[in-house]
């Protein structure tokens, strides 16, 4: 009973963190993963000519790939890991182009001067796949948790009768 006031209502500061985890954090992940993910075309991509370094991988309970460069940041990868097994053929000092998404610094396409390392098409499609999900999972994190704000909505004015 300690989240409830004399009258057995819900305390008011608890109903503004419902609110919060429940309505403006999945709203504002929705939002977050709309601008990170947003699909680009090729065009408005950030083109970098670098030099390879390694293909950094972690595993776990969160995967994280990321290229190396010598003379730019490191870049996260997003791509299946077929579309991987190229990348990790490179050799150190290959000069590669690089398409970059704007905003969420994801390296697209990966170009070195014989052939095309990591299709920026195939990338676009696997980050479109991704962004979809990830919307889906908030969307039904947002509707789960309305509905249960209005259950206890409801199940608080019939207290207060």
């Amino acid at each position: 009973m300690e989240n409830t006031d004399r009258d057995g209502t819900i305390e008011g500061w608890k109903w503004i963190l419902y609110l919060v985890l429940v309505f403006f954090l999945p709203l504002f992940m929705i939002v977050k993963t709309q601008r990170d993910y947003a699909h680009i075309d090729v065009s408005e991509a950030v083109s970098v000519v670098a030099h390879f370094k390694g293909v950094v991988e972690t595993s776990g309970h969160t995967s994280v790939r990321a290229i190396e460069l010598t003379d730019y940041d490191r870049l996260a990868l997003k791509a299946p890991d077929s579309a991987l097994d190229s990348v990790r053929t490179l050799q150190p000092e290959t000069e590669l182009t690089l398409q970059i998404h704007p905003v969420s610094k994801i390296c697209m396409g990966i170009y070195d001067k014989d052939r095309t390392v990591l299709d920026f098409e195939q990338s676009m499609q696997w980050i479109d796949t991704d962004r979809k999900r990830l919307l889906t999972i908030f969307l039904i994190y947002l509707l789960a948790g309305s509905a249960f704000l209005l259950v206890v909505w409801i199940s608080e004015k019939r207290k207060g009768e």
